[in-house]
């Protein structure tokens, strides 16, 4: 993992902008795959805290290329299973996995409600569940703490449009959904890449008095590291590049490189210091991975837009 210096809200400080941001879910573990069977979390709004509910993604790591999901508003934590309550969404959406949904009209969820989410990815007669860790999950919303649980349905949420019976499962693992709230953090990745990618580390969005962090993966071949570079904003439209499309604003800054990165990936960590001025700050990332044999010896990868939040 490599930690960055605080330059990066230095040179970016004037960068302030609002948007939808994400709360923090377990990282991936694997995935379970049963045509009747969809899964996701619940958990309690903390006290004085309003949220609302803008956009919903389902990570489709089996690239099933569609995605639904199903958002629930209860007055009390579901039963554990086989106990059951009655689900009925307050909205559902369905559509490509690559894209986020938008939740219209937005979802509020108000203090002492419990928002409990049902996503997965594939067909009316297949079900793609990301799975993370097992066991409830101690997270920030909007910097207060809750506990986030797995919650399921033994339906296909594409073939009920998600009514259908809720049940808690505290010991088992919760399924991913990725929610954006107002005033939140948000990692959106972007744009194309002509070699690795940037992922967002879905445990670690960028809140202030917190870590950020994102994954660098390398792409196909050896590579010996990568430069780091930091923009204002995202380039639209891409600029096309010898390199790839460059993805961030001009002008961009270079923070420096990363060592050779193996096939896993490698984490880059930002410590964010707890300065409510940072709130809505926009840092638009991109990276070149180098292979100094290739042509070109650096290739530019997709852009990851963070949106620093509680």
């Amino acid at each position: 993992m490599r930690p960055l210096s605080l330059f990066s809200l230095a040179v970016a400080a004037t960068l302030v902008g609002t948007a939808s941001a994400q709360l923090a879910t377990p990282k991936f573990a694997n995935t379970f795959n049963n045509g009747a069977r969809s899964r996701g979390f619940s958990f309690q709004v903390p006290a004085n805290t309003v949220l609302i509910v803008v956009h919903a993604q389902v990570p489709d790591e089996p690239a099933a290329g569609n995605q639904a999901v199903a958002l629930y508003r209860l007055t009390a934590k579901p039963p554990a299973y086989p106990g059951t309550v009655p689900g009925n969404p307050v909205w559902f959406g369905t559509g490509k996995s690559s894209d986020r949904l938008a939740v219209i009209p937005p979802q509020t969820f108000k203090a002492g409600e419990w928002l409990c989410v049902i996503g997965i990815t594939g067909s009316a007669t297949t079900a793609n569940n990301s799975y993370g860790s097992a066991g409830c999950l101690s997270t920030l919303v909007l910097g207060k703490t809750t506990q986030m649980c797995r919650l399921l349905t033994q339906t296909n949420i594409f073939a009920n449009s998600g009514v259908g019976a809720l049940s808690s499962e505290d010991g088992g693992a919760i399924a991913r959904v990725r929610l954006w709230v107002a005033g939140g953090p948000s990692a959106i990745p972007f744009g194309k890449s002509k070699r690795g990618a940037l992922v967002p580390c879905d445990p670690f969005p960028p809140s202030i008095n917190t870590s950020g962090k994102y994954l660098v993966m390398p792409g196909t071949g050896s590579n010996n590291g990568a430069v780091m570079l930091l923009g204002a904003a995202r380039q639209t439209p891409p600029i096309p590049t010898p390199y790839g499309d460059l993805n961030i604003r001009l002008p961009f800054f270079v923070l420096g490189a990363l060592p050779p990165i193996p096939a896993t990936g490698s984490t880059v960590s930002l410590p964010l210091p707890n300065d409510k001025n940072l709130l809505g700050l926009l840092l638009a990332w991109q990276l070149g991975i180098i292979e100094a044999t290739a042509n070109p010896a650096v290739q530019l990868t997709n852009g990851l837009e963070w949106i620093l939040g509680n």
